[in-house]
Order: C-alpha cells, then structure tokens, then sequence
C-alpha cells in the first residue's frame, strides 16, 4: 500500500480510509493479490470491519488490477509507457513531447531572425540564449513576477537603472545603460541605428551592417556578442555585486566577437587584437 503502483500516488495516499484499517501497513502487493489475473484471489489484514464506503473503495481498489497477473519468477524492471514495446529510445520521447506540444504560431520576422540565429556559429549555450530572448522567454524578473516567484514590486527593477521593471525589452534595448552599450557598439561599427528599434527588428537591423557574399556566418556575431555579456553583467551584478561599466563590458563583448569571428577565419586572421578594437570593418573586408 506504500509503493507508488498507481500513477505518481502510492494506494496509502489513494485509499487512506483503508489503508487506517489495515494492520500489516507495509503490506506488498504481491501479498495481498494471489493468482493468474483471470481470478485474481485477494488477502488483507482487516483491523475491524469496513463501512458500506470503505467496501466500495475496496472494490475500485481491486478494480485497478483487473487482468494484472504477478509472475513471481521475474524481476522487476522499468518499462517506458509511451512505447509499445516498453523499450525507451530518444526517437519516442521526441515523438511523446511532440504529441504534447502546444502550436503557437509565430511572427514571420521572429520566423526569419531564428532562421539566420541558428546559421551563426558560436557556442551552442549562445545560441539558445539569443534564441530565448527572440522568443521573450529568459528568466526575467517579470518573468519571473508572472510566474508568482517574485511577489514584491520592489524585487523586479532592473538591475542597471532601478527605473522600470526588467522585462526583456527594457532590459536589452530601452534601459539607459544598455543603450550606452550599443552606442558604443555602433561606434565601433562606424555606423548608427534607429531609436525605438527592439527585439527580432534590432536582430535583423544588425545584420544588414555586415551584408556580405563571404560574411553570412559572422553577420550577428557583434549582436550575439553585445547581448550575451550584457546579461552576463546583469548575473555578475546580482550575485557578485559587479559594477556596470560600459567601457569594460565593451572590450569584452570585442574579445568574445574576434574568440568566435577566429574560430572561423582562424588561418586568415592575423591582424592584431588592438587593430580589431580601433576598425572592425575593415579588419572583416580584410580577411
């Protein structure tokens, strides 16, 4: 009565009425039904005698090993639900999660901002990142207040200005420190943007900088950079007590691009870093 035979309850939690009037509490199931399953014979320990609706809980009890037969010479063993054959594979877990999934359709630009995300190459960690944040789904504190983790208003201001409430497009794109970053970022770019431009649209915008035949793998590389360590600070904030600096948080983002913009052009890359750091462009169209 104490194991979990039924879904994720054990019959104790299903049945308390007769598990209090059981005497043997740690009673086996292999115990108390004997038989084939065809006609299945029943013992129990009864500590007085059942009311009329504890002999009907009985009944459903008995009820849920209808054609269930113990074989006392196996073992035990796991068995995976969703697969015929109780064999687990990953092709029918896919399959599982699959059946499950929720459809929710998607904005053509968001479409075509994950398609050119996923052609990037940077470390895979990066890419779910920015993939997450494309879909307004990191851990934000007002993700975090929607989901009733964070109850005081107090908790959600974002961690750079204290003025609004961290939500990914404030975060990234509105707050008063990350834009200084990504002036920064243009400047070293040589080139500007438009205000009010957020989310998959500042993506898509960043690409078109580097527009190039030869280029496609490195054309958001600055952005994936620039957001991956904007967050990073934002971590290093909350948990190491940083302080916010945008000229230090730049010669980062420039380290991690020329780290990942090598690990493609490694055996023609030989400008040296300060070079990257003072004229991006044109150590690019060098390459």
């Amino acid at each position: 009565m104490q194991f979990k035979w039924y879904g994720n309850q054990t019959f104790c939690d299903i049945f308390p009425d007769l598990y209090a009037k059981e005497a043997i509490k740690n009673v086996k199931v292999s115990e108390s039904l004997q038989g084939n399953g065809l006609v299945p014979l029943w013992k129990w320990n009864w500590s007085e005698s059942l009311s009329v609706n504890e002999a009907q809980q009985l009944t459903e009890l008995q009820g849920l090993f209808d054609g269930f037969s113990l074989h006392n010479n196996n073992h035990d063993q796991w068995r995976w639900i969703p697969d015929s054959n109780g064999l687990f594979t990953v092709k029918s877990c896919y399959t599982y999660l699959l059946d499950l999934r929720q459809v929710e359709l998607q904005d053509a630009h968001v479409l075509e901002a994950i398609q050119h995300l996923w052609k990037s190459d940077v470390p895979s960690k990066v890419n779910v990142f920015d993939w997450r944040l494309l879909l307004n789904r990191l851990p934000t504190r007002a993700t975090f207040h929607h989901h009733g983790i964070l109850t005081s208003h107090h908790e959600l201001s974002c961690v750079f200005c204290f003025q609004q409430a961290e939500d990914e497009k404030h975060f990234f794109f509105s707050c008063p420190f990350s834009k200084g970053v990504w002036n920064t970022v243009l400047s070293w770019l040589g080139t500007s943007l438009q205000t009010g431009v957020e989310g998959r649209d500042h993506f898509l915008l960043f690409g078109d900088f580097l527009k190039m035949k030869d280029k496609g793998r490195v054309r958001y590389l600055v952005w994936l950079a620039t957001t991956w360590n904007i967050w990073n600070l934002r971590n290093k904030v909350i948990f190491k007590g940083n302080i916010s600096d945008v000229s230090s948080l730049l010669k980062t983002i420039k380290l991690h691009f020329l780290l990942w913009f090598t690990n493609l052009y490694e055996s023609k890359t030989c400008t040296p870093f300060p070079f990257w750091c003072l004229n991006l462009m044109s150590c690019i169209l060098s390459t």
